[in-house]
């Protein structure tokens, strides 16, 4: 059987693109699972003395010439033993994580510790329930318990992870799970996983071009995100574990990389193999994190996603507010960093799909979309006072560039096209917003405001409301001869010329 495993890996040892490697792959990883299977289910036992032990077959995996080759078939038995009970689950996890440290070809190195991952799922599942146990004995017995999740110190994993046990008691073993267990074992898969992905991204040949290279690592990334599935799925993850453990590891690995693609699609991969409570509660995180990746990262794609994702979670039922109210409590200091770090238009963007979750989400209720507007105008104010240090008379519609302009003209359009407008009016920081935008957009958006009042006849039937509409349409009633000095050469606005008659049609 060892000798018809080697015959098979070695159709792995040849080079080929990932979508040709990763048929070879299904074929030879289907073929060593049954291999494994069979020495679990039907495994001579060690006191046959006639027959070949595990241990036997262990050693004659040795023997094979070729290094991924003789890879492949001990991870195959040092797993099959470890699912017989034949060596201890940790241990063997530290077998496995370090056959794949001898090969170094990235794409053969991804696949392998893909392959080690499927293999260990049913030792980290062992591993999983046996931390469930020891705290269900801990509770009943009485005993000292350990910290909760939220008590816990935070773990770095390290490049040298020790997968042993302190055998002085059980508690002191399940604190060793915790953090030494499927976790770490995880954690470091992924992270020697991403360290080959980046290299990926540099031919020595020079003889591929880059979008070949870009094509085929995205091709890979789906690999690598498997390891965020298997986190998911540990029993040991709950929401505090995430935060304290989980998240500033992976983030740590994604801020490092440096690498567009990986930063891209491991954000993705992040928020859709987590719950959306978790992605909810820690947004202060992402958003710190997203704020730190390379100029060339697509925040609105990934945040698009995000959001998407958060929206189901509004959905669900029960109490809506929750959700949002977190969402809204960790803006403040995480967009801080975004605006400190990316371009205004990525802050914009954000602020775009946030108040459009909002809308539809609490379609009743316009305090939540004015709420984020004025997290949207802390930013802005924000930025001023950093862009204007040292001026003075500084007119705020001057940070914004043509394309920040045009994202928070759309800002200021969505509630009218959510047929908003009678609740428009009670918006606190609408007004505020619009002072970010040049004279002619704030002109564009009160016609069409006033527009809208036209034609679906909002009733104005008291003075608040009245003064607060003569608030929004006063861009209608402005001249630019105030701003002659910054408006292009030979433009001048007539004081009643064009749409500033609009507001008559009001009155009437």
């Amino acid at each position: 059987a060892v000798a018809v495993a080697v015959k098979m890996v070695a159709f792995l040892c040849h080079g080929a693109s990932p979508r040709f490697y990763y048929e070879r792959f299904l074929v030879v990883t289907a073929a060593l699972r049954m291999f494994q299977l069979h020495l679990t289910m039907e495994g001579p036992a060690p006191s046959e003395a006639d027959s070949f032990s595990m241990e036997d077959l262990l050693e004659m995996a040795q023997y094979p010439s070729g290094c991924l080759t003789r890879t492949y078939i001990m991870i195959t038995v040092v797993s099959a033993m470890a699912e017989c009970g034949r060596i201890d689950a940790v241990d063997a996890l530290k077998e496995l994580i370090s056959f794949c440290a001898c090969v170094q070809d990235p794409t053969k190195a991804i696949f392998l510790r893909h392959f080690v991952m499927s293999c260990s799922r049913n030792i980290l599942a062992r591993l999983d329930t046996k931390l469930k146990r020891i705290f269900s004995a801990s509770q009943n017995l009485g005993s000292s318990r350990m910290p909760s999740s939220e008590q816990r110190t935070p773990v770095k994993i390290s490049k040298k992870v020790q997968f042993g046990f302190d055998n002085t008691n059980e508690l002191h073993e399940e604190k060793r799970i915790i953090v030494k267990g499927p976790l770490s074992f995880l954690l470091l898969n992924f992270s020697e996983m991403n360290k080959m992905f980046v290299r990926l991204q540099r031919d020595p040949t020079g003889q591929q071009n880059s979008e070949r290279i870009e094509q085929e690592r995205r091709q890979l990334a789906v690999l690598l995100g498997k390891n965020f599935e298997r986190i998911a799925a540990l029993d040991q993850v709950n929401m505090a574990c995430f935060r304290e453990v989980v998240f500033p590891e992976i983030a740590d690995q994604l801020i490092a990389c440096q690498d567009k693609v990986a930063q891209e699609h491991f954000s993705d991969a992040l928020v859709m193999a987590f719950p959306e409570e978790y992605i909810a509660s820690n947004l202060d995180l992402f958003l710190r994190m997203i704020s730190k990746f390379v100029p060339e990262f697509n925040l609105a794609q990934v945040m698009g996603f995000a959001i998407g994702k958060l929206t189901w979670l509004f959905r669900k039922g029960g109490d809506l507010n929750a959700p949002f109210q977190m969402i809204l409590q960790a803006l403040p200091d995480a967009m801080k960093n975004v605006v400190d770090q990316r371009p205004i238009s990525d802050t914009l963007q954000i602020y775009h799909q946030l108040i459009q979750v909002a809308l539809t989400t609490y379609p009743a209720d316009p305090s939540w979309s004015d709420a984020v507007m004025g997290q949207c105008v802390k930013s802005l104010s924000h930025l001023h006072e950093k862009r204007t240090v040292g001026l003075s008379n500084v007119d705020a519609a001057m940070i914004l560039d043509q394309q920040s302009e045009s994202i928070l003209e759309d800002i200021l359009l969505l509630p009218l096209s959510y047929s908003q407008l009678g609740k428009v009016l009670n918006f606190t920081y609408y007004v505020r917003l619009m002072k970010y935008l040049s004279i002619q957009k704030r002109r564009q958006i009160s016609f069409r405001f006033v527009d809208a009042i036209l034609l679906v006849k909002t009733p104005i039937d008291d003075l608040k409301t009245l003064r607060r509409l003569l608030d929004y349409v006063t861009p209608l009633l402005e001249t630019a001869s105030g701003n002659r000095q910054n408006s292009p050469r030979g433009v001048y606005f007539h004081p009643f010329s064009g749409f500033q008659n609009m507001p008559d049609s009001v009155v009437e």
